[in-house]
């Protein structure tokens, strides 16, 4: 289940051990509210993490997950999760992310190998 350690990296924001996770190579398709749709690199993908989690520590925000679907395909897990904050009262934010996140086996270690994610759905 390596969606659980990429997501208790993420909880805590520890972003070396979100780094460790991420493929060097991975493949990732961002689509943003209006559409437009942008593919990052390694950098640019742990880059946007890192500015998310800075923001939610900066307002007093924790993460929030909810684990949609898991499957398998051959070697690989693959977990759709809808990503949101929060306020200390537990009041979610009005908008998240819609993610489908592919982890397998890379040099002997589960890794993040592609990330298609949707940003400012709505939290229903």
């Amino acid at each position: 289940m390596p969606h659980v350690h990429f997501l208790a990296a993420w909880q805590s924001n520890d972003i070396e051990t979100i780094k460790s996770i991420v493929a060097k190579d991975i493949k990732t398709n961002i689509v943003y509210q209006d559409g437009t749709e942008k593919s990052l690199s390694y950098d640019d993908f742990v880059g946007l993490l890192k500015k998310r989690l800075d923001a939610v520590d900066l307002n007093d925000r924790e993460w929030q997950f909810d684990v949609l679907y898991k499957t398998e395909r051959c070697s690989a897990n693959i977990v759709v999760i809808k990503v949101a904050t929060g306020d200390l009262k537990f009041t979610q934010s009005p908008t998240g992310a819609l993610c489908i996140f592919t982890f397998d086996t890379v040099v002997d270690k589960r890794q993040l190998v592609r990330a298609y994610i949707e940003l400012d759905v709505t939290n229903k």
